[in-house]
């Protein structure tokens, strides 16, 4: 989503604008966001403008044991500092305080929230993603959904790979 900011970097330090967050600022039509709501607070610096938000997103998943879609629920908040292109009063180009990997407005002083709220959803994300907290997952084996059927390959599944390191004495 962009926010144009021109007034708010016109304004005197400390001005603040108050901003709902919904379904158009969803980062792209393909990404796996379900919904998003929330609350964002832009507030201008001597450096640009300071972003705090509250988010709650539904987000798309992929379960790291059955491999089944889910959709999870996320909260999380947003602080970050977008630094301005160019002047607003000027127009003169403006050096990036952080380099390359700083959020910035660009030229026509508009904003976009998008790339910060797609970075903080993933941070929020379980590195494992589970759909649930019991999910059997998939049998080694057969490839079977141990959460919803059972299959008869038993649970003393050894990998062939192994089978030197574990018939050595000792390792039993």
């Amino acid at each position: 989503m962009h926010i144009n900011v021109a007034q708010l970097l016109m304004a005197p330090v400390g001005s603040i604008q108050d901003v709902e967050v919904n379904n158009s600022f969803l980062p792209e039509p393909e990404a796996e966001f379900e919904s998003l709501s929330g609350s964002l607070q832009l507030m201008h610096t001597n450096n640009g403008i300071w972003a705090k938000a509250q988010i709650n997103s539904l987000y798309r998943n992929t379960c790291s044991r059955c491999l089944h879609e889910f959709v999870r629920k996320t909260h999380f908040s947003i602080d970050e500092i977008f630094f301005s292109a160019v002047d607003v009063h000027t127009g003169m180009r403006l050096h990036p305080s952080d380099g390359a990997d700083s959020f910035t407005i660009d030229e026509a002083h508009t904003l976009d929230i998008s790339e910060a709220i797609r970075q903080y959803t993933i941070m929020s994300l379980p590195m494992k993603p589970l759909c649930k907290k019991d999910c059997a997952g998939l049998c080694p084996v057969c490839g079977t959904d141990r959460t919803h059927q059972t299959c008869d390959c038993g649970t003393s599944y050894r990998n062939p790979q192994w089978s030197g390191l574990i018939d050595l004495p000792g390792s039993k």
